[in-house]
């Protein structure tokens, strides 16, 4: 499922990064969900022969950020690069869908930002 991809020479540098490593026995089923349903507002694409995915926060025009996805035994990893300032609003977009998604399979959504000393954040 590919929508809208963006050419990767248009997307800027960013100096935040943030990650969340979801435990579900499903990782692939919801990244792909995430994925379909974020792309009807902004560009993502999903491999599901790789079980990776890509999303690509532009709904203002601007890219604000970038989100690769990726499955891991027993874990959906999000790893989420914008600025300082986005970062916080994009972590929080990202992970109040997925955890509406796996609201049944109880699960939880929690950020580890790279650049600052280990602050986990969780989506609600």
């Amino acid at each position: 499922m590919t929508t809208n991809s963006v050419n990767a020479n248009e997307t800027p540098d960013f100096d935040s990064r943030s990650v969340a490593r979801v435990a579900t026995d499903k990782p692939a089923d919801y990244g792909r969900r995430l994925v379909s349903h974020m792309s009807r507002k902004i560009d993502g694409e999903w491999n599901g022969a790789e079980s990776t995915g890509h999303l690509v926060f532009n709904r203002e025009g601007a890219v604000a950020g970038v989100a690769d996805l990726t499955c891991e035994d027993g874990a959906l990893v999000l790893t989420l690069s914008a600025s300082a300032q986005e970062l916080p609003r994009l972590e929080n977009i990202a992970g109040r869908h997925l955890a509406r998604f796996g609201y049944e399979d109880g699960l939880v959504i929690s950020w580890t930002r790279q650049d600052a000393p280990p602050a986990p954040r969780r989506a609600r």
